[in-house]
């Protein structure tokens, strides 16, 4: 992925992160990061805007590089309970 220019990062969802309960459109990520797949139960979903998250999934993110930095600040967001930002350019 690097040689084209990108990242694939991993979030696994504990019961405590504020993703819980979010769908994958109200993640607020950078316009160049998507979700682009969701493991749950040993199962990859395609995930869709209206995809649920839940607690035991894990999360592979696809960013550019130069955004890998901006997508990890908001995956640590995740982890401390902030979901939103308001950060220009987030969806």
């Amino acid at each position: 992925m690097r040689a084209l220019g990108g990242d694939i990062l991993e979030f696994d969802v504990s019961p405590a992160d504020a993703v819980v309960g979010a769908r994958v459109r109200d993640l607020h990520l950078p316009e160049s990061a998507l979700v682009m797949l969701v493991v749950r139960d040993g199962q990859g979903i395609p995930p869709r805007g209206r995809t649920t998250i839940e607690s035991g999934d894990r999360l592979y993110v696809l960013a550019r590089a130069d955004d890998r930095e901006r997508v990890e600040a908001l995956l640590e967001r995740w982890e401390a309970g902030f979901v939103a930002s308001t950060e220009a350019g987030e969806r």
